[in-house]
């Protein structure tokens, strides 16, 4: 059973290279979109030590580049360049893979964020 996911980005290059390495799974119908600027669309990145397991994440339901694969935030992560990010691309896909963790990490890898 094939499932359709999406990745939102800030810029094109991340949103077309991500696409690029989603290639080489099982995926398809692969499209890169321009969010349009009256659409906008901005999403709370988590700061550093505030995962999905702490009261200030627990509403968090995205998965987001500045963590590893385990869910821990970067050490050298900077408070001051988190927050609202303007997500201006949307990389649409669809999968026949039920799990999809490796498709998350090449997101995440492109500096995207992708609904949980």
């Amino acid at each position: 059973m094939s499932k359709t996911l999406q990745a939102y980005f800030t810029t094109e290059n991340d949103a077309e290279s991500a696409k690029t390495d989603l290639q080489t799974y099982s995926v398809n119908y692969l499209s890169v979109e321009h969010i349009p600027e009256d659409q906008k669309l901005n999403l709370d990145i988590p700061y550093p030590g505030q995962g999905t397991a702490t009261p200030a994440g627990a509403n968090n339901d995205l998965f987001f580049a500045n963590q590893t694969p385990t869910g821990k935030q970067e050490e050298n992560a900077d408070p001051s360049e988190q927050g609202d990010r303007e997500f201006r691309y949307l990389l649409a896909f669809k999968t026949d893979e039920n799990d999809d963790t490796d498709l998350r990490e090449i997101v995440s890898k492109h500096n995207g964020a992708m609904e949980k």
